[in-house]
């Protein structure tokens, strides 16, 4: 905004000081005279004041400077600089019916020179910066994200850059069961739905949405612009749009007699940003493991009755702000080391006291369940369970030690699909 802003006020003064110097000078006393006979004004009628001529000439100057400069389409700016060069015009006629004789010449000439250069403007680098920009991200970004990239004065990096980010990804579950139990209208509907209303509470937290499919949002925190605050940002956005999603759940089975079963993943780390793609579709997006294991821990939510799960890396960069318990040990996808994940539960400074006692509580549980002290396990859990009405990785470890206790391999319980290979 600022940039285009001091574009249009150099090529607004510069652009009035040559009308001003031509009407000044008499360039334009024939075409005058044509006017003032067009308009049926005597020759002894009183002529406006100079500083209205100067100010209606600096006035359509500025105006179509900055229609030009800023508006990306062409046939937009011709559309709208036409209409402000009749403003001059018009006001002489308007001028007229009182006997005064407001030149529309310089106001007009002014206009055109204005055209002129901000249409050279707009095919610099530059210039074309903002019809770049939204070609490349279009609403993917929020109003303020969008405008301090076209502020910025670094030139736009495609070709592939290494960046810190966490990558979020939302996911509809149960869209198979969706999809049998609804009509064809009421599915698109429902998924399309809840589909944007993640995307536009994760870009009004600060996310960049690089893909929205049948069935999943992913969303980047810290691309493009660079974010040291990105694992934090993005583990609360997706607490809060877990709650969101619960709000948005209770309308939709009203509307369409249907829930969507939503599963929240994200890893922070080191992803490639650039445009990928084939020649026939591409797109500015991110690649890389921690792209991978987000789209995984979604998934994984599935097995543990979870809605949100975080992998190593965005815990490390936010357990001092964000409550997280442990979850369960999966391998990486390479299948070579084992990493945890975690459940966030809330702010850590705002943490009500039953969920910090679920967090204690359930770290010490898991702790005892690996050291397969599963009797003491069994009795951390089942607090749990007495303290929240529903609570999904308890539930799932209480499984597991009936398992083991019905004659199941302790090694082969305790570990169920490794990451690498959801």
């Amino acid at each position: 905004m600022i940039r285009y802003l001091r574009a249009s006020i150099g090529i607004a003064l510069a652009s009035a000081v040559v009308a001003i110097i031509l009407l000044q000078t008499g360039s334009f006393a024939g075409i005058d005279e044509a006017v003032r006979n067009f308009l049926r004004l005597s020759a002894g009628a009183t002529t406006a004041p100079v500083w209205l001529h100067y100010g209606l000439v600096v006035l359509i100057a500025l105006w179509v400077a900055w229609v030009v400069v800023d508006v990306p389409k062409f046939a937009g700016k011709l559309g709208i600089a036409a209409l402000i060069m009749l403003q001059a015009p018009l006001l002489a006629y308007i001028t007229s019916l009182f006997g005064l004789f407001l030149s529309p010449v310089a106001g007009v000439v002014a206009g055109l020179i204005a055209a002129g250069a901000g249409s050279l403007y707009a095919r610099t680098d530059a210039g074309r910066r903002k019809e770049f920009l939204q070609t490349v991200f279009g609403q993917r970004l929020s109003d303020h994200s969008f405008d301090t990239l076209l502020r910025s004065e670094e030139p736009l990096n495609f070709s592939g850059v290494r960046m810190p980010a966490t990558v979020i990804v939302f996911r509809i579950g149960n869209e198979d069961a969706l999809e049998e139990s609804l009509p064809t209208d009421a599915y698109r509907e429902l998924v399309n739905a809840a589909l944007e209303t993640a995307s536009d509470y994760l870009v009004s937290c600060g996310a960049f949405i690089e893909l929205c499919d049948g069935c999943s949002v992913r969303a980047v925190f810290g691309v493009p612009l660079a974010d040291a605050q990105h694992s934090e940002k993005a583990i609360l956005a997706a607490l809060e749009l877990s709650g969101k999603m619960v709000e948005f759940n209770d309308a939709a089975d009203k509307k369409w007699h249907g829930k969507v079963d939503y599963q929240i993943g994200l890893q922070s780390g080191d992803v490639t940003a650039g445009a990928f793609g084939s020649s026939r579709f591409a797109s500015y997006c991110t690649s890389g493991e921690v792209v991978d294991i987000a789209i995984r821990l979604a998934a994984a939510n599935q097995i543990y009755g979870t809605r949100v799960l975080v992998g190593p890396d965005a815990f490390l960069n936010a357990e001092h702000t964000v409550a997280m318990r442990p979850i369960d040990l999966f391998s990486s996808t390479d299948l070579a080391a084992r990493v945890e994940i975690y459940e966030p539960l809330g702010a850590a400074e705002a943490l009500d006291p039953v969920r910090k006692e679920v967090q204690d509580t359930f770290w010490k549980a898991l702790i005892l369940f690996r050291e397969e002290q599963y009797r003491e396990a069994e009795e951390g859990f089942r607090h749990i369970t007495d303290l929240t009405v529903v609570d999904g990785p308890s539930e799932y470890y209480l499984r597991r030690i009936r398992e083991i206790w019905a004659g199941g391999s302790a090694e082969t319980v305790s570990h169920l699909t490794p990451l690498g290979t959801l």
